[in-house]
């Protein structure tokens, strides 16, 4: 409670002057570009050992997201079709997207 009540007195501090005259979806959508450019220069295909040992660590007896597909089931389709999923992998990757659905928790 202390830590609570000793950051009481603290405020974001304003935007630098070059962004004060736009937007914060402005200044987020130049970050993300920024940050998506990076990916593309930079980008490596996914390897099919990375998707492999991805998989392994994802438990099979957790709970399933929203979708309610259990965990066992996307790792039996991985198993099945790994460059299927590598391709949509690398898409998102390079492109620096990924569908809104994944980002719901």
């Amino acid at each position: 409670m202390t830590h609570l009540k000793s950051q009481q007195g603290h405020h974001p501090r304003p935007p630098p002057t070059e962004h004060r005259h736009c937007t914060v979806s402005t200044i987020a959508y130049n970050q993300l570009s920024v940050c998506s450019s990076t990916i593309r220069k930079t980008f490596h295909p996914t390897e099919r050992t990375e998707l492999t040992e991805a998989c392994n660590r994802v438990g099979n007896n957790k709970a399933p997201g929203l979708d309610g597909i259990p965990n066992i089931v996307f790792k039996t389709a991985i198993k099945a079709a790994p460059r299927l999923f590598l391709g949509v992998y690398d898409i998102c990757l390079k492109e620096g997207t990924f569908p809104l659905k994944w980002k719901q928790q």
